[in-house]
């Protein structure tokens, strides 16, 4: 690795392999003890399918998704994001909590799984499918609103200029803004489309610090109260 280029992926690979492996065989292990046998794929078949496989598909899969779309750097709604950190952090414990259910049955040879046990791992691929669903809904449908343009010419860029404009105090006289970063113009743009984004939301979107985030939002703002100022 040199100190321009990316960050290997071979480590991560490295790791997720015996991690999947243990991963498999808790879910698999608490699966059979919940009940999830082994079921015909088909009436009078002879083709039969271990339902237990299901589990870590299903729950490991999503925290996958989760844990994407919530550190991924690209434009993401501020709700989705807080959605898929919600998800993703409560996907990870509950796999963990499976794999030490999963030891703790080997351990102490319990071959039946307790009913609340049953329960919630019954539920497991429902659940999953449901928090899936409503994911990709959110990742979706926002910004397919956001990015109806009021012009068939208009882009981030040009609106985040004329959001600058309108706001900016020089704009009273008549005269042009000074300036500005491309990294000023995207963070008018992203609050432009979500006033309410977090600092934190705001840094991913624009690929800055948080502090630097913090800084655009307080500019941006002080710049929009004397527009509103003037308007009035």
């Amino acid at each position: 690795m040199t100190a321009r280029g990316p960050f290997p992926s071979w480590p991560l690979a490295l790791i997720a392999l015996p991690a999947a492996v243990s991963i498999w065989a808790g879910w698999i292990t608490i699966g059979t003890r919940a009940g999830f046998g082994a079921v015909p794929v088909l009436p009078g078949s002879g083709w039969r399918l271990p339902t237990a496989v299901l589990l870590p598909v299903s729950a490991e899969a999503y925290a996958a998704l989760a844990l994407g779309a919530w550190l991924t750097r690209r434009p993401v709604p501020a709700r989705a994001r807080r959605f898929a950190r919600r998800s993703a952090l409560g996907a990870l414990a509950l796999g963990g909590v499976a794999q030490v259910s999963a030891h703790l049955a080997e351990s102490y040879a319990i071959t039946r799984a307790p009913w609340p046990v049953t329960v919630v791992v019954g539920a497991v691929p429902v659940v999953t499918l449901a928090f899936a669903a409503s994911l990709v809904h959110l990742l979706r449908a926002e910004p397919a609103r956001r990015a109806e343009p009021a012009r068939p010419a208009d882009s981030p860029r040009s609106t985040a200029r004329r959001y600058l404009k309108r706001y900016s105090p020089t704009a009273a006289n008549g005269r042009r803004p000074g300036p500005t970063s491309p990294a000023a113009e995207a963070a008018a743009a992203a609050l432009a489309a979500d006033p309410g984004m977090s600092a934190a939301d705001l840094a991913a979107v624009v690929g800055c610090s948080p502090r630097s985030a913090r800084r655009y939002r307080s500019k941006i703002k002080t710049l929009e109260e004397a527009g509103h100022g003037r308007d009035n």
